[in-house]
């Protein structure tokens, strides 16, 4: 197949990584692809799939979008395009309005954190292309982001699957816990919380301030950029935690694994999520994880068994330090919480990604959908 992948925009994070890895996964199994940004918010570093730029700027008006639809819908007829697959709501809007009108027949739609978290004016846009017939089918990577669909057509809802995210060439750090301690200047002794995100409104880091201020002994490193890397900043001199509190920046993909490695727990408390790549690192590197009690988090940390590699906790700082401090004085249960996360982590693979993919593209082929 002539396969079509457009994102919003350039970014080292989730959704953009992710939308590149399946243009490598498909491209690996023999379909021609092509990848598209529609703007550019962070220079990606290192890429797992070739891709085009449509605007070098941070942000796009009603023209641009006009303008962008123009272009792929004729970069869609002349690369006879059979599917178009669209990741995040102004993707999912420009890419396939480009579609439909280039008569690409497969036009999928892949929501990567719930519908329900979109802007009002592009759940507005969604609902509409859903039920006018714009969107062909409809892919997941959590049954909970399916769940926010619900409220699609019929003819889309017999069309859902769920396809959960999966790692290329993730590696877990070479480095023994102390070597990546060392690395990171974390104190001997000290427990250490590692966070991986944007510093962004989604991912609620502010929250674990307070959760650091009854923990003792403990440091906390926060690796990713992003617009309120000054406000977080501030917070953290005006509770006086610039001694246990670090803020890393944007780090290689390597530096990462070596930050797993360091710590002792991973912490994410974001006010929602799709399926986080960064937790599923952090699973395969064998880290208990501790996550906002969101059903897509839920999701992702629990096993068919039960079993809850890490804890899922509520919107209360004293909750979180109080299972933090349960795991740091208690090297059994952290061992048997390691353990899980890595179980965890052998449940989510990048070929079944790529499979679950290719069934979805299939023409006619209806989609067999898992528990949502």
């Amino acid at each position: 197949m002539n396969i079509e992948i457009i994102a919003s925009f350039e970014h080292a994070s989730g959704a953009p990584m992710a939308a590149l890895r399946l243009a490598h996964g498909l491209s690996e199994r023999g379909h021609k692809l092509n990848a598209t940004f529609i703007y550019r918010l962070e220079t990606i570093p290192r890429s797992d799939f070739p891709f085009t730029l449509l605007f070098e700027r941070e942000k796009v008006g009603a023209l641009d979008a006009l303008a962008a639809v123009s272009t792929l819908r004729r970069a869609f007829r002349e690369r006879h395009a059979d599917a178009v697959i669209s990741f995040l709501p102004l993707a999912n809007v420009i890419g396939q309005v480009a579609a439909f009108a280039a008569g690409v027949p497969v036009r999928l739609v892949s929501p990567r954190v719930p519908v329900t978290t979109y802007s009002r004016g592009m759940q507005l846009a969604d609902s509409l292309l859903a039920r006018t017939g714009i969107y062909t089918c409809v892919v997941a990577p959590t049954g909970a982001v399916l769940r926010s669909c619900g409220h699609y057509p019929k003819r889309l809802r017999d069309t859902f699957s769920v396809v959960n995210n999966g790692l290329l060439d993730w590696t877990p750090s070479t480095l023994s816990r102390a070597e990546a301690r060392r690395h990171f200047g974390i104190p001997p002794g000290a427990f250490a919380l590692v966070s991986v995100g944007r510093l962004a409104e989604q991912k609620n880091h502010a929250f674990l301030l307070p959760v650091m201020e009854r923990i003792g002994d403990a440091v906390l490193l926060i690796a990713g950029g992003g617009e309120l890397e000054s406000q977080l900043r501030g917070e953290i001199a005006a509770r006086g935690l610039q001694e246990r509190v670090r803020l890393l920046g944007s780090i290689e993909r390597t530096e990462i694994a070596k930050l797993l490695a360091a710590g002792d727990i991973f912490v994410q408390p974001s006010l929602f999520e799709g399926q986080s790549n960064a937790l599923l690192e952090a699973l395969a590197s064998g880290l208990p994880c501790f996550v906002s009690d969101q059903p897509e988090q839920r999701e992702t940390l629990t096993r068919a068994d039960g079993t809850i590699a890490g804890a899922v906790l509520p919107f209360d700082a004293a909750a979180w330090a109080q299972a933090a401090n349960r795991l740091k004085s208690d090297p059994v249960a952290a061992n048997l919480a390691r353990d899980a996360a890595r179980k965890r982590a052998a449940d989510f693979s990048f070929a079944t990604m790529i499979d679950g993919f290719e069934r979805a593209l299939a023409p006619g082929r209806k989609r067999a959908v898992e528990a949502v």
